[in-house]
C-alpha cells in the first residue's frame, strides 16, 4: 500500500498518528505528499505551520519553541492544526529536545509531519515517535550527461550569459529536482568544510519549493543563478518574489 492509500485509510478510519517522519524520495515528492494530505484533511493556510532550516542549514530551538506555542492554540478554521517540518534531519540536539516535549504530549488536534532525507540523521527519540511513511526511493546517481552538462563546478563561475543559456536547457529537463538536489549535496559538503555557500543553498531550497507549482522553469533558474552571479542578490527570496509568477 502505498503512501497516500495508507494516509487515506487512517482518516477514514479515524486512526491519524499524531506524528509522521517522511522517509526517502526527493524533496519534490515529498511536498507533493504533503500538499494530498492538507487537502485530504481539509487544512486552511492559517492552521498549517512551517518550519524550514535556516541560511546556516539547521533548525534551531527558537524555531520549535514558537511551533510548540502555535500548536497550542486551537485550530483557526480547520479540524487540525498541521505543523511540517522541513529536513527535520537538521535540526539541533536542543531543538530536537524541544521538539521531544511536543511528541511525548501531543496538543489536541495536532499533526505533525517530518520530512527527512536519511533516517540516520533523526534523533533516535524523534523518530521512535513518528510513524514511518516510506516513498520510493530516488535514484542513487545522476546521469553522466547529466553530470557534464551540468555541473556545478562549471556552472557557478560561468558568465550570465552562459548561465542564462544552461538556464534555458535545464527548464527542460526531466529531472530537474534531481539535478538541484545533487547541487545540494554538492554544496553542504562544502558547508561542512568551512566554504561560505549558505546563500546558494537557501535559494536552491527555495527554488524546490516553486518547482510543485506552475511557475515558469526557466523564468525560475535564471533566478537562481542571478543569486549565485551576484552575491547582494542571493537574499532576494526567490518564493516571494516568484510565487505569482506562473507559465503562460
Amino acid at each position: 500500500m502505498n503512501a497516500l492509500k495508507i494516509l487515506e485509510s487512517q482518516i477514514k478510519q479515524n486512526t491519524l498518528s499524531h506524528a509522521y517522519l517522511l522517509l526517502g524520495g526527493d524533496n519534490l515528492e515529498q511536498e507533493q505528499l504533503i500538499a494530498k494530505i492538507v487537502t485530504l484533511l481539509k487544512i486552511q493556510n492559517p492552521d498549517i505551520m512551517w518550519v524550514r532550516p535556516a541560511k546556516d542549514g539547521h533548525i534551531s530551538i527558537a524555531e520549535i519553541r514558537l511551533l510548540r506555542h502555535q500548536l497550542n492554540l486551537k485550530p483557526h478554521s480547520s479540524p487540525h492544526k498541521i505543523a511540517v517540518i522541513l529536513q527535520a534531519d537538521n535540526l539541533t540536539a536542543e531543538a530536537a529536545n524541544c521538539l521531544l516535549k511536543t511528541l511525548e504530549e501531543p496538543p489536541a488536534d495536532s499533526i505533525l509531519i517530518l520530512e527527512v532525507a536519511n533516517l540516520q540523521n533523526v534523533f533516535p527519540t524523534i523518530a521512535s515517535r513518528c510513524q514511518k511513511i516510506r516513498l520510493k526511493q530516488a535514484p542513487l546517481a545522476i546521469a553522466d550527461d547529466l553530470l557534464q552538462k551540468y555541473n556545478l563546478d562549471k556552472v557557478l563561475p560561468a558568465s550570465l550569459k552562459t548561465k542564462f543559456e544552461i538556464a534555458k536547457k535545464m527548464a527542460a529537463e526531466p529531472d530537474l529536482n534531481l539535478i538541484l538536489n545533487w547541487w545540494l549535496s554538492t554544496l553542504q559538503r562544502l558547508l561542512i568544510t568551512g566554504h561560505d555557500v549558505q546563500n546558494n543553498i537557501y535559494a536552491i531550497w527555495q527554488a524546490q519549493k516553486l518547482l510543485v507549482t506552475n511557475v515558469n522553469k526557466q523564468l525560475l533558474l535564471e533566478n537562481l543563478f542571478l543569486s549565485f552571479h551576484d552575491k547582494k542578490k542571493q537574499d532576494l527570496g526567490l518564493l516571494e518574489r516568484y510565487e505569482q509568477k506562473t507559465i503562460s
